[in-house]
């Protein structure tokens, strides 16, 4: 939870966003039961970075934000 992370990632969706190292701990003893689905979680952060974050987005953004 640093940063612009929070913005970029929703928790459990798209990633995690970790406390400490016992929200480390926890997350990985969910993955290596099975009660993350992987595949779903990295085809929602692939998801999220086309729609919000390519560099193409990102050059437009700030293209906007200069001639504001």
């Amino acid at each position: 939870k640093v940063g612009a992370i929070p913005e970029m990632i929703v928790d459990g969706r798209n990633g995690f966003l970790i406390s400490d190292n016992e929200d480390v701990k926890g997350i990985l003893e969910k993955v290596l039961n099975n009660q993350i689905n992987l595949v779903k979680l990295s085809k929602a952060a692939k998801e999220t970075y086309i729609a919000r974050f390519t560099p193409e987005l990102m050059v437009r953004r700030i293209l906007e934000m200069v001639n504001e």
